[in-house]
């Protein structure tokens, strides 16, 4: 199984977490990079999600059935995501080579990296269950040492002032579907964020545990960023294939993105040519609610 992992692949996307692409951009201790707003903190972050919002789970279903049947379509690329669990379905269907599961939030990039941690030193679904049941307070501390005492929401975080706490530093609203205290029974109870649960479990162990699974800040809109990873997937000779935009698409033909941001009329020709640049010449296949086709079938643009 590992012959066909890119081992290391990971220290370069997190080498690049810590890189700043924007001005005033900000790199968090313990988190890495996070995008630059007009808060008392200075920057975006928000409450963690892990499942997919307003998805539609049938579509899914079945697509990853079709691609099981491929039997590793994926294999020797690069599978990138962003969102939740849903993830790790796509990725131990189409067995890639390596994955970056990305997120304009960095918290949520904090999380990844605690659930790959997790996935690494796990050799079973069972292990990996009892480390989720404790990994709630491990992301509040993590959060703290980043952070400081801040209140989280699906769009902003603010700041807490430490006199108003009793009980020392604290994170409010760290998970938004859940309390932290019954995050994995939430999570577990989910399809078809779980099919990767049984066999599967395995070829996300080795992936985690051979450095080929990192986790990435990044806006869609980030041109510099996107040539960052272009860049770096050039070095290791490297393409995506598969590419799951969650219902990110919607948010910027709405005019404005998940963090709030307002969107440039030319949003969804800068997202296509940034998702030509990790595809990197190669046919590129965009996953949403409603399936999987070409880049250039899904976007109806002309990549250059």
């Amino acid at each position: 199984m590992s012959q066909f992992l890119h081992t290391g692949f990971a220290a370069g996307i997190e080498a690049l977490n810590h890189t700043p692409t924007q001005d005033g951009m900000v790199i968090l201790p313990g988190i890495g990079r996070a995008y630059a707003r007009d808060n008392a903190l200075g920057y975006y972050a928000a409450s963690i999600h892990s499942n997919a919002v307003s998805v539609d789970s049938e579509p899914h279903t079945e697509l990853l059935r079709a691609l099981e049947k491929k039997n590793g379509f994926g294999r020797g690329s690069i599978y990138m995501g962003c969102a939740g669990f849903l993830n790790l379905s796509y990725i131990a269907a189409t067995r890639p080579a390596g994955a970056v599961l990305f997120d304009i939030n960095p918290l949520q990039t904090l999380f990844w990296k605690r659930v790959i941690g997790g996935l690494a030193q796990s050799r079973s679904f069972h292990s990996f269950r009892k480390y989720m049941q404790n990994l709630g307070p491990l992301l509040e501390g993590d959060v703290i040492k980043g952070c400081g005492s801040v209140a989280l929401s699906s769009q902003a975080i603010v700041p807490v002032p430490t006199q108003a706490l009793t009980r020392g530093p604290r994170v409010f609203g760290l998970f938004r579907e859940c309390a932290v205290t019954d995050s994995f029974e939430w999570w577990a109870a989910n399809t078809p964020e779980w099919r990767w649960c049984g066999t599967d479990y395995q070829y996300l162990h080795h992936m985690a545990a051979s450095s080929a699974l990192g986790a990435l800040t990044l806006d869609l809109k980030d041109d510099a960023a996107w040539v960052q990873l272009g860049d770096h997937l050039r070095d290791c000779e490297r393409h995506v294939q598969f590419m799951y935009e969650s219902n990110t698409r919607h948010f910027i033909a709405s005019g404005r993105d998940w963090s709030g941001q307002h969107c440039d009329g030319d949003a969804l020709t800068k997202l296509a040519h940034n998702f030509g640049r990790a595809a990197r010449g190669e046919e590129l296949f965009v996953i949403d609610d409603k399936g999987c086709a070409p880049l250039r079938e899904r976007l109806s643009l002309t990549l250059t």
